[in-house]
Protein backbone atom coordinates (compact mmCIF):
# COMPACT_ATOMS: atom_id res chain seq x y z
CA UNK A 1 0.00 0.00 0.00
CA UNK A 2 2.83 2.41 0.91
CA UNK A 3 4.72 1.59 -2.31
CA UNK A 4 1.54 2.20 -4.34
CA UNK A 5 0.98 5.54 -2.61
CA UNK A 6 4.64 6.49 -3.15
CA UNK A 7 4.39 5.53 -6.82
CA UNK A 8 1.22 7.59 -7.28
CA UNK A 9 2.79 10.57 -5.53
CA UNK A 10 5.99 10.38 -7.61
CA UNK A 11 4.09 9.95 -10.88
CA UNK A 12 1.67 12.77 -10.08
CA UNK A 13 4.49 15.07 -8.98
CA UNK A 14 6.43 14.40 -12.17
CA UNK A 15 3.39 14.99 -14.36
CA UNK A 16 2.39 18.14 -12.47
CA UNK A 17 5.90 19.50 -12.86
CA UNK A 18 5.86 18.80 -16.56
CA UNK A 19 2.50 20.48 -17.07
CA UNK A 20 2.91 23.55 -14.90
CA UNK A 21 6.47 24.69 -15.43
CA UNK A 22 8.26 25.74 -18.62
CA UNK A 23 10.50 23.06 -20.06
CA UNK A 24 14.12 23.80 -20.81
CA UNK A 25 14.90 20.88 -23.09
CA UNK A 26 17.63 20.04 -25.55
CA UNK A 27 17.82 17.45 -28.31
CA UNK A 28 19.81 14.37 -27.30
CA UNK A 29 19.86 10.58 -27.31
CA UNK A 30 19.70 8.66 -24.03
CA UNK A 31 20.43 4.94 -23.66
CA UNK A 32 19.14 2.60 -20.97
CA UNK A 33 16.62 -0.18 -20.41
CA UNK A 34 12.87 0.20 -20.60
CA UNK A 35 11.64 -0.71 -17.12
CA UNK A 36 8.39 -0.61 -15.20
CA UNK A 37 7.89 2.62 -13.29
CA UNK A 38 7.30 0.86 -9.94
CA UNK A 39 10.57 -1.04 -10.26
CA UNK A 40 12.37 2.17 -11.29
CA UNK A 41 10.96 4.08 -8.29
CA UNK A 42 12.20 1.21 -6.10
CA UNK A 43 15.63 1.59 -7.77
CA UNK A 44 15.79 -1.88 -9.33
CA UNK A 45 15.50 -3.50 -12.72
CA UNK A 46 12.55 -5.87 -12.77
CA UNK A 47 13.47 -9.52 -13.34
CA UNK A 48 13.63 -10.49 -17.01
CA UNK A 49 11.97 -13.86 -16.38
CA UNK A 50 8.89 -12.01 -15.13
CA UNK A 51 8.41 -9.76 -18.18
CA UNK A 52 4.81 -10.79 -18.91
CA UNK A 53 3.51 -10.31 -15.35
CA UNK A 54 5.44 -7.04 -15.16
CA UNK A 55 3.75 -5.68 -18.29
CA UNK A 56 0.34 -6.56 -16.87
CA UNK A 57 1.00 -4.84 -13.53
CA UNK A 58 2.81 -1.66 -14.53
CA UNK A 59 0.90 1.54 -15.24
CA UNK A 60 3.78 2.94 -17.31
CA UNK A 61 7.38 2.32 -18.36
CA UNK A 62 10.46 4.52 -18.12
CA UNK A 63 13.97 4.60 -19.56
CA UNK A 64 16.14 3.52 -16.64
CA UNK A 65 19.86 4.24 -16.43
CA UNK A 66 22.47 1.84 -14.98
CA UNK A 67 22.78 4.08 -11.90
CA UNK A 68 19.05 3.64 -11.15
CA UNK A 69 17.91 7.08 -12.32
CA UNK A 70 15.21 7.16 -14.98
CA UNK A 71 13.48 9.32 -17.57
CA UNK A 72 9.74 9.39 -18.18
CA UNK A 73 8.62 9.52 -21.82
CA UNK A 74 5.21 11.21 -21.65
CA UNK A 75 4.49 11.49 -25.38
CA UNK A 76 4.79 7.76 -26.13
CA UNK A 77 1.92 5.37 -25.44
CA UNK A 78 2.35 2.73 -22.73
CA UNK A 79 1.81 -0.07 -25.28
CA UNK A 80 4.78 1.07 -27.37
CA UNK A 81 7.04 1.10 -24.31
CA UNK A 82 5.71 -2.27 -23.11
CA UNK A 83 6.80 -3.94 -26.36
CA UNK A 84 10.46 -3.21 -25.54
CA UNK A 85 10.37 -3.74 -21.77
CA UNK A 86 13.69 -4.84 -20.25
CA UNK A 87 15.52 -4.39 -23.57
CA UNK A 88 18.47 -2.09 -24.35
CA UNK A 89 16.87 1.05 -25.76
CA UNK A 90 17.95 4.45 -26.96
CA UNK A 91 15.48 7.31 -27.05
CA UNK A 92 16.14 10.42 -29.14
CA UNK A 93 14.28 13.66 -28.59
CA UNK A 94 14.08 16.71 -26.35
CA UNK A 95 15.63 15.80 -23.01
CA UNK A 96 14.75 17.77 -19.90
CA UNK A 97 17.28 16.84 -17.21
CA UNK A 98 15.56 18.98 -14.59
CA UNK A 99 12.34 16.96 -14.80
CA UNK A 100 14.00 13.74 -16.01
CA UNK A 101 11.79 13.49 -19.07
CA UNK A 102 12.23 12.94 -22.78
CA UNK A 103 9.78 14.12 -25.41
CA UNK A 104 10.69 11.37 -27.83
CA UNK A 105 11.16 11.66 -31.58
CA UNK A 106 12.42 8.09 -31.98
CA UNK A 107 12.88 4.88 -30.01
CA UNK A 108 15.45 2.31 -31.08
CA UNK A 109 16.21 -1.16 -29.72
CA UNK A 110 19.49 -3.04 -29.97
CA UNK A 111 18.87 -6.17 -32.06
CA UNK A 112 21.68 -8.40 -33.33
CA UNK A 113 24.22 -5.74 -32.34
CA UNK A 114 22.54 -2.94 -34.30
CA UNK A 115 20.01 -0.26 -33.43
CA UNK A 116 16.58 -0.80 -35.01
CA UNK A 117 13.91 1.90 -34.98
CA UNK A 118 10.72 0.50 -33.43
CA UNK A 119 8.82 3.79 -33.05
CA UNK A 120 9.13 7.35 -34.28
CA UNK A 121 6.89 10.39 -34.52
CA UNK A 122 7.14 10.07 -38.30
CA UNK A 123 6.14 6.37 -38.30
CA UNK A 124 3.17 7.14 -36.06
CA UNK A 125 2.03 10.06 -38.19
CA UNK A 126 2.39 8.05 -41.42
CA UNK A 127 0.26 5.26 -39.98
CA UNK A 128 -2.33 7.71 -38.70
CA UNK A 129 -2.55 9.23 -42.19
CA UNK A 130 -2.97 5.78 -43.75
CA UNK A 131 -5.61 4.63 -41.28
CA UNK A 132 -7.63 7.80 -41.01
CA UNK A 133 -6.97 9.36 -44.42
CA UNK A 134 -5.90 12.70 -42.95
CA UNK A 135 -8.74 13.14 -40.45
CA UNK A 136 -7.81 14.48 -37.04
Amino acid sequence: MIVKMKLSFVRNALLAGLLTLPLLAGAATVEGKMNGISCAVAGVFCPIDKADPLVALESDFVLQQPDGSFYIIPNVDRAVKARVVLEDVQVSGDVNDQYKSITADQIQVRRDGEWKTVWSQEMQEDLRQQLFKGSK
